[in-house]
């Protein structure tokens, strides 16, 4: 009976120690784990910077576009409103410089 004893003691120890160290385990891949997330975070808070400079990027160009068919369409009707030849190219030269600039820091 004492053997029994001894034989059941070991057991649940044997038991104890495994479920101990499983824990410990789980321990350690969840702290990887939130490692991995934070930096996960970080990431998609630069991205989401990067889309807002890019949403904002393309509300200008569209303005701009937009001026440029104003512009198209009041030459095609001889209207005096229109953007000379020399605004257009700095507008041309300036978007082609941020769109460089974008490309670069990527």
């Amino acid at each position: 009976m004492d053997i029994l004893a001894i034989l059941g003691a070991v057991a649940l120890a044997l038991l104890i120690f495994f479920i101990i160290q499983t824990l410990i385990t789980v321990q350690s891949t969840l702290k990887k784990l939130d490692v991995v997330l934070m930096e996960a975070e970080i990431k998609l808070r630069k991205l989401d910077s990067f889309m807002n400079t890019v949403e904002n990027i393309s509300e200008i160009t569209e303005k701009e576009t937009e001026k440029l068919k104003n512009n198209y369409t009041c030459k095609k009707h001889n209207c005096s409103d229109s953007m000379d030849s020399e605004e257009l190219a700095s507008w041309l030269v300036s978007s082609i410089k941020l769109g460089i600039n974008i490309f670069k820091r990527r």
